[in-house]
């Protein structure tokens, strides 16, 4: 539900699937800068997730960006888990 729950803080990047797709398994685009987000699953982008210091840095950035505030360690916890199960 977080994935796709629309904050409304961005206009444009309103919820993560925003720029992240509804499928956590398929390429993205920022809605702003239109560039290419590669998959956020591990299951489609084995870089994903592998380095903690840029997984913190996107967690920060991302949720301020479109929550409008620090998410909350049981946020990151389900959505790490919603990604990591996606197929």
């Amino acid at each position: 539900a977080f994935y796709r729950k629309p904050f409304g803080i961005a206009e444009k990047m309103p919820a993560c699937s925003s720029c992240h797709t509804d499928t956590p398994t398929a390429a993205g685009r920022h809605a702003v800068t239109g560039k290419t987000i590669r998959p956020l699953a591990p299951s489609a982008n084995g870089e994903r997730f592998s380095d903690p210091a840029k997984v913190e840095k996107w967690f920060g950035r991302n949720c301020r960006e479109v929550a409008g505030r620090d998410c909350t360690a049981a946020e990151k916890a389900d959505f790490m888990k919603f990604v990591m199960e996606a197929r």
